[in-house]
């Protein structure tokens, strides 16, 4: 939180101080920077908070001052404010990246070398940018300095670098010699958008129907678990959210996410009380390992809870054993997995699975995740760069003990053609089937009233 004591001049006054001690400017821009990423990253990372970033400015050029003054440090031939300002600029503004990243509509910021970068639009837009760096070493520091503000960075020892920069935005960066030296440096800036999207938005982008929505909605709302899959860009968080966003305020939801928090699901009345029931975790790693807390902890944890529903941002490792586990034994579940298809997405379940060591061969463990995963989503981003829904499929295990995939809802390309030089697909949303009566079964013990449990049924 910004300190807002009303004591705190929070302008910045020309001040001439005593006994200075006279600087490079690259050393005091070193000093400075690293003493505020080391003090105050809560408040650093409040910059990327849109509707905050002019007071936390203010805040951190108070700090700025105040580090200055202490430590009685000035640059020859700039002046106290001018100091201040740059010093700012050089660390915690990124040039003409600037618009890119603080603009709620770009997705993606891609950088495949200094004078090369790609922008990734919401709309499906990927825009060549004019725009460019001096030369691979402007690009490097520009990058070193986001790296900066989540207290990670890059070097020769370590050329490959994560970070997380404020509430939903990721970078990931290569730094030769894993790229080559012309390249410079790498690098995908990435902006999760959280925001509530409403079932107006995937219904006016064709990312689904009334019907599938509705479908979707009320399955999660009576207790069954659901997995999302597709590649990255394909929408699965935003799907997820959507869903998460359905339940009712009084059914308690605990989300845990892998090092950044993408759901955004807290609900507030127009007072700015809290009126939902959520509680929202995220891993946490460490060099040692002793105290890192990883989704599997975490999900363990959540049992604890007593939840409704249990969302596990994305499956990567052996939480996927203990996430089917928790479904099977009456948790709701709902979590998101990278895979190719539908059907294929249980496969990549079992193989995340196998990695937690449990004494369970390989076929039963595949029945397990049927039985704990009956609704598969199978989400894509198209050539077109549209996002649809692919498959809603049902799976179960009939009486004969035989695994059944049961295709509720796809999509059908019907036609790609080239419009205006841009590819456009055509398709329609169709519905092929309706639920087994196992599922009927555990929807309506879940409370599920007869009308709606009809609709879902094949017509």
């Amino acid at each position: 939180m910004i300190d807002k004591d009303e004591n705190i001049d929070i302008s910045v006054q020309r001040v001439d101080f005593k006994n200075k001690k006279l600087v490079d400017y690259d050393k005091v821009l070193e000093m400075a920077t690293d003493y505020l990423t080391q003090n105050f990253s809560d408040t650093i990372l409040n910059l990327f908070d849109i509707d905050n970033k002019e007071e936390v400015k203010k805040q951190i050029f108070v700090n700025i001052k105040k580090y200055l003054q202490d430590n009685s440090l000035a640059v020859e031939n700039i002046s106290t404010d001018e100091l201040i300002e740059k010093i700012y600029t050089d660390s915690f503004e990124f040039g003409f990246l600037n618009k890119y990243i603080f603009d709620e509509n770009v997705e993606e910021i891609n950088g495949n070398s200094w004078d090369c970068i790609y922008v990734n639009y919401s709309d499906g837009r990927i825009v060549k940018l004019d725009e460019k760096f001096q030369d691979e070493e402007q690009t490097l520091s520009v990058i070193r300095r986001i790296l900066s503000i989540s207290r990670n960075r890059v070097n020769d020892a370590e050329p490959i670098a994560l970070g997380e920069i404020g509430k939903n935005r990721r970078i990931t960066v290569i730094i030769p010699p894993i790229v080559d030296e012309e390249v410079g440096v790498t690098f995908s800036l990435r902006n999760v958008n959280s925001n509530s999207v409403s079932k107006t938005t995937f219904l006016e982008k064709g990312t689904a129907t009334q019907e599938m929505l509705d479908f979707l909605e009320l399955v999660l709302r009576y207790g069954t678990s659901i997995c999302i899959a597709g590649g990255t860009g394909s929408g699965k968080t935003t799907l997820t959210n959507w869903l998460l966003s359905t339940i009712p305020n009084n059914k308690r939801i605990y989300t845990i996410e892998s090092g950044s928090r993408e759901l955004d699901l807290i609900k507030r009345d127009e007072n700015g009380n809290i009126i939902n029931n959520v509680i929202s975790t995220e891993t946490k790693e460490n060099k040692n390992k002793e105290f890192c807390v990883d989704q599997d902890k975490l999900l363990a944890i959540a049992l604890r809870y007593h939840p409704d529903i249990i969302c596990v941002g994305e499956m990567r490792d052996k939480e996927a054993y203990t996430a089917q586990e928790a479904s099977r034994t009456g948790h709701n579940v709902i979590t998101t997995v990278h895979a190719e298809s539908a059907e294929d997405t249980y496969d990549r379940i079992l193989s995340l699975c196998l990695k937690a060591d449990a004494n369970i061969n390989d076929e039963r463990l595949f029945e397990y995740i049927i039985r704990a995963f009956p609704i598969v989503i199978f989400a894509k981003q198209l050539e077109d760069k549209s996002r649809k829904i692919m498959e809603i499929m049902e799976s179960y295990i009939d009486d004969d003990k035989k695994v059944r995939f049961n295709p509720i809802f796809n999509f059908e390309v019907e036609e790609t053609k080239l419009i205006d030089g841009k590819t456009v697909i055509v398709g329609n949303h169709k519905k092929v089937g309706g639920i087994s009566e196992k599922l009927a079964k555990r929807l309506m013990n879940n409370g599920m009233p007869t009308n709606d449990l009809n609709k879902l049924r094949k017509e």
